[in-house]
Order: C-alpha cells, then sequence, then structure tokens
C-alpha cells in the first residue's frame, strides 16, 4: 500500500501495511527521531506531532489514516516562527531538564498558542496534561508557556500555524456513507473511526478501513427532536459544540488528554462495548438512541438494549454505528462526577450521572446512572420511579429510603477496586446527588 501524506511542508509516499506506527515510520522511515518513543500506548505524550493542525499521539496513528494529511514534527516546527518563542520561553526558566519529553511539550504548547494568545495557568495545564515529564519539571514549563505567550503578544489575533489537509483514497477512506456500508457488507474490513484504542495492541496489517472522511458522520445536527452526533465526531468537536449538551461536555473533558481527544471519537467510544467509556455512562443518563445502518437500512436502538453485556454489542456484522441520537429536551438539575486515579489519562474507577427534574414543585424525572461497576452501565428504573411525582419536600424524605434501596440492589464484585470501595462510592455519589438536587 503506497500512502501518500505531507511531511513537514513537503509531500512523501510511503509503502507500508496501513497499520504500522506513525511513531515507527517517523523515527526509522524518514529517520525523523525527534519524534521520541515513551509507552507506545498513547500515555506519556512523548511521541507527540501536529496532524492537520490538532495534537496526536504518533504511537496510535495508523499510517493508513494518513492519506492526503499534513504531518508536522519537532524538526518541522522548528522552521515555523513561533519555535523561536516557544524555545525562548522554555530557556529563560530552564524548563528543559533531561529533554526526553521537550520535544512533545513544545508542540503541546504551540497548538495551545496557536489557539489561544492569552491562556492562563490553567489553560496551559490543561494543555500539557497528556505530556509526562520524568524529571518533575512541570512548574517551569508552565512558565515558560506563558513567556511564549507574552513574546507572541497576549493581544494577537490567532491564527492557523500548521497546515491542514483533507484528501481521501476512496479505498480505505470512503468518501460517502454508501461507499462505507458498502465495504462494510463485501469485505472482511474493520471499520476503524479515530484509532486511538487500534495500535495499543497488535492489529492484522491491512484489515481496517477508516471513517474519518465520510461527511455525513461528523456533523452534530437537531431534527425532529432529537439532537444527532454522527459517529465520527471527535472529542475535541463535541467541546467546541455549543449545541453539545454540558453533562455531556462535562464527561468528555475528562476524557484521557487533548491529544486523544483530538482523535478519538464518540462512535468508537461507544463501539468498544465497556461500561467504563466516559460517553457511556451519559448515553444511558440521558435515555440515547444508538443509530444503526447498513446495506439494508438504518435502524435505531435504546443505548440500554445496544450494550448487552462487556464486549457484547446489538450490532449485525455489516452495520455501522452512524450515529447517537439524544432527545432535545432540558435536562433539569444533574450531576456528574468521575472517580479516577489523576486528572488526566484516567480510566474510570467509577463513574456516576444522574438527573433530576421538577415542575412546580413536583418531581417529573429521576434518573441514576452508575458506570464501570457492572459489566454495562447500571440503571435502576423500578428505584427512580418511586419519587417521580412526589413533591419535592416529600422527596427529600424518601432519601433514606431510596439509599437504601439502591444498597439492597446493589451488589458489585471486585475489579480494579475492591466490591466494598465501589459500593461506598457509588452510595456516597447517589446520596449528594438526591440531597443536593431535590434542595429547595
Amino acid at each position: 500500500m503506497n500512502i501518500t501524506f505531507n511531511l513537514n511542508g513537503k509531500p512523501v509516499c510511503y509503502a507500508g501495511t496501513g497499520t504500522e506506527r506513525l511513531l515507527d515510520v517517523l523515527r526509522e522511515g524518514f529517520e525523523l527521531t525527534g519524534t521520541k518513543c515513551g509507552c507506545k500506548e498513547g500515555e506519556c505524550g512523548a511521541c507527540a506531532v501536529i496532524l492537520d493542525g490538532r495534537l496526536v499521539n504518533s504511537c496510535l496513528v495508523p499510517t493508513g489514516s494518513l492519506e492526503g494529511r499534513n504531518v508536522v514534527t519537532i524538526e518541522g516546527f522548528s522552521e515555523m516562527p513561533m519555535f523561536k518563542e516557544i524555545s525562548e520561553g522554555f530557556q529563560e526558566v530552564s524548563a528543559v531538564q533531561c529533554g526526553y519529553c521537550i520535544p512533545g511539550m513544545v508542540l503541546a504548547s504551540a497548538t495551545l498558542l496557536e489557539q489561544n494568545a492569552d491562556p492562563d495557568e490553567e489553560d496551559i495545564r490543561t494543555a500539557l496534561s497528556g505530556n509526562l515529564c520524568r524529571c518533575t519539571g512541570y512548574n517551569a514549563i508552565v512558565k515558560g508557556v506563558g513567556i511564549a505567550a507574552d513574546k507572541l503578544g497576549r493581544d494577537r489575533t490567532p491564527r492557523e500555524v500548521f497546515p491542514r489537509g483533507n484528501k481521501r483514497e476512496e479505498f480505505i477512506f470512503p468518501r460517502t456513507l454508501e461507499q462505507a456500508l458498502s465495504l462494510r457488507d463485501q469485505t472482511d474490513l474493520k471499520p476503524c473511526g479515530g484509532a486511538t484504542d487500534l495500535l495499543v495492541g497488535e492489529p492484522d496489517p491491512g484489515s481496517f478501513f477508516f471513517l474519518g472522511g465520510i461527511p455525513e458522520l461528523r456533523k452534530i445536527t437537531t431534527e425532529d427532536g432529537w439532537l444527532r452526533i454522527g459517529s465520527e465526531v471527535t472529542f475535541t468537536e463535541m467541546l467546541e459544540s455549543p449545541q453539545t449538551p454540558q453533562i455531556l461536555k462535562d464527561a468528555v473533558s475528562g476524557i484521557a488528554a487533548p491529544a486523544i481527544r483530538n482523535m478519538g471519537t464518540i462512535g468508537g467510544n461507544i463501539g468498544n462495548g465497556t461500561a467504563k467509556a466516559d460517553t457511556s455512562l451519559i448515553m444511558f443518563a440521558l435515555n440515547a438512541m444508538v443509530e444503526l445502518s447498513s446495506v439494508d437500512g438504518t435502524r435505531l436502538i435504546p443505548v440500554s438494549e445496544f450494550y448487552r453485556g462487556k464486549n457484547d454489542l446489538a450490532i449485525e456484522d455489516n452495520e455501522l454505528i452512524t450515529a447517537l441520537l439524544i432527545p432535545d429536551e432540558d435536562i433539569g438539575r444533574y450531576m456528574y462526577e468521575k472517580v479516577g486515579g489523576r486528572r488526566a489519562l484516567a480510566i474510570s474507577r467509577i463513574s456516576f450521572a444522574g438527573i433530576l427534574k421538577q415542575e412546580d414543585g413536583i418531581v417529573t424525572d429521576m434518573r441514576a446512572a452508575f458506570g464501570a461497576v457492572a459489566p454495562t452501565v447500571l440503571r435502576l428504573p423500578e428505584i427512580e420511579k418511586k419519587l417521580v411525582g412526589r413533591p419535592v419536600s416529600e422527596a427529600r424524605d424518601m432519601i433514606p429510603e431510596i439509599l437504601d434501596d439502591y444498597s439492597e440492589a446493589m451488589q458489585f464484585t471486585r475489579g480494579r477496586v475492591s466490591a466494598e470501595y465501589r459500593k461506598d462510592v457509588c452510595m456516597n455519589l447517589l446520596g449528594e446527588f438526591l440531597r443536593t438536587r431535590l434542595a429547595a
């Protein structure tokens, strides 16, 4: 397979399998060793590059997804004007220690400063949250980015620094949904979205086709009382869209780190079939529908029926997830919490989403969803219904009863954490939700 793309502003052609890591191709095929090899799992950011203007971890990018796109490595960025200010900012505070993380840190800083001329400390730390420094030099690096912002001018108008691309070849990059459905129906190729999980294992060479170039799957629209999020909409695009419900933005903002949010898609997150997926919890809480399409037509299925068990989804071999549909409604008061081991790049130990609606002092809806505690996201509709139709004051008095009902119904087994820990945290989160959202 010949893959043609732009590398540091020049067209190149690489002959490979399509599932080789961009990281390896850059270092071994093009001898661009400024891109460092760290974890090969998207955890450390040492291999970060810019792909069509977005920061990505090159260890997670299959070369087959590069056709017609633009890649910039630290070598290419060093020839751009912005590099001078960032380099000087780092030098002024001695931000560089061993230097292994610095190429990724510099590119993460550059993508931030391309979009935000006046970042505060929180903005900088969020932008760097997917880049690890083993020398614990974070404070100096954060200061260095701030100095770079000063040098570039905090009152400047942000403009595009990195090139974008959009060319797609038909076979591995179908241009239309019809072509993708035909590939799904007539070949053994597997569909691939953002590919953030694809290269963590060792995929079979040449067995995937990529969905990111299909316009129908990249849109967020509102129609017939539903908010429709195409399956190839990335987490970053959801965060940037004013149509995305805030509860979903809260969950998406905690997924991994910027370089992975720039690639990962909602369809891939749902299609992984795990109750630990950050968006699956929200889809359960919002009573979402999954849109499945094939050459035979399109069907909708409630997300609660789509998940049959761990890695067991109600999808046929010739179907694609093409969208998630959420009722276009005011969800009232909500609460979302994710319990993980760290601020970024954390897999949920436990996650919780609660929704409570009231009208004229009467509870009209109550939902409580628990993620990462069972084979699928856990909801108990029979207990939820007990509060519906009750005056808020009466519902508050029922909180102990509701907590007892949940405690009796939720019997967990040990997973990454103990069953006792899971239950204690779930009950604490549920209690906080009921007490605060049922407040007068």
